[in-house]
């Protein structure tokens, strides 16, 4: 989980935005993303899934399992 959350984390690195501008890319409400942030796991695959459908540079494995790279070739 918590590795998980570091790579949501660096997906918002990679972009250079912030928490609400993220939340506005993927479609999310920030304080969903701040329940999974703070552990509350309730939404995580649906952020995830959000996160792959909008961000489509993003490699799905990566994002979920932590396989292979961030960025799809």
């Amino acid at each position: 989980m918590d590795e998980t959350i570091e790579r949501i984390k660096m997906v918002m690195e990679y972009y250079s935005i912030d928490k609400t501008m993220f939340c506005d890319k993927v479609g999310i409400h920030t304080v969903t993303l701040e329940h999974i942030f703070k552990g509350q796991q309730k939404q995580l695959l649906f952020v995830l899934k959000r996160i792959i459908k909008s961000c489509t540079i993003i490699n799905p494995d990566w994002l979920v399992l932590g396989k292979g790279k961030m960025l799809r070739t």
